[in-house]
């Protein structure tokens, strides 16, 4: 299913640089594809665990990491992890960065934010963020492995499957937001993904579905 956005406010806030959580949890009502469950939070229909991945443009090239354990553990990512309790997606984008290859991202910019469901009620909301600066030199660590990639040389066939669906777009400055199902075994059962439309109109237009 398709939501456009034409709900009252949204392309304002949108424009404005406000954070996602509006127009998000509109499409998120719309497409989830499985019976909500309890919320604390009227606006969206299932409870969410906070997240953020930290992207690190340097030079033409994206830090990378294989991660080594957890969701995805094999797969080649973003640094990033959950948030813990009362933190800010940015605020756990740069700490997950320290924390996983020791290097703290400077002038961060949130382009994109989806939701990940795992099953029952392990359910994802992360902020996509592209770092501009860093300090430090990435160093291996019990969590991940990290290198340096060409943006155009991505390694898409080891990257979550819906990557390649939106991250064309997180590097070209296009917002975006969507919806992953999670299958058994880390694989991406179904998605949505949609992308800010360009020009002064606004609202949003469909990327990927199924």
């Amino acid at each position: 299913m398709r939501v456009e956005g034409n709900a009252p406010n949204e392309t304002a806030a949108l424009s404005c640089g406000q954070p996602f959580a509006t127009p998000l949890s509109l499409f998120v009502r719309a497409t989830f594809p499985r019976t909500a469950i309890s919320s604390p939070n009227p606006q969206l229909p299932f409870p969410l665990q906070d997240a953020a991945l930290c992207y690190i443009l340097h030079e033409g090239k994206l830090l990378l990491i294989r991660k080594k354990r957890g969701p995805g553990a094999g797969k080649v990512n973003g640094p990033g992890g959950k948030a813990e309790p009362g933190e800010s997606m940015h605020d756990a984008a740069v700490r997950e960065t320290q924390e996983e290859v020791c290097v703290t991202p400077r002038d961060l910019e949130q382009r994109g934010e989806l939701v990940f469901d795992f099953g029952g009620d392990k359910v994802w909301r992360c902020g996509i963020f592209l770092a501009r600066g860093h300090e430090g030199e990435p160093r291996e660590t019990d969590e991940a492995i990290p290198f340096w990639c060409p943006v155009d040389a991505l390694p898409y066939d080891e990257m979550w499957a819906d990557d390649r669906e939106w991250m064309p777009h997180f590097l070209a400055g296009r917002r975006f937001r969507g919806r992953v199902t999670v299958a058994p075994g880390d694989l991406v059962h179904e998605q949505v993904i949609e992308v800010e439309k360009d020009g002064e109109d606004g609202g949003w237009k469909m990327a990927a579905s199924g």
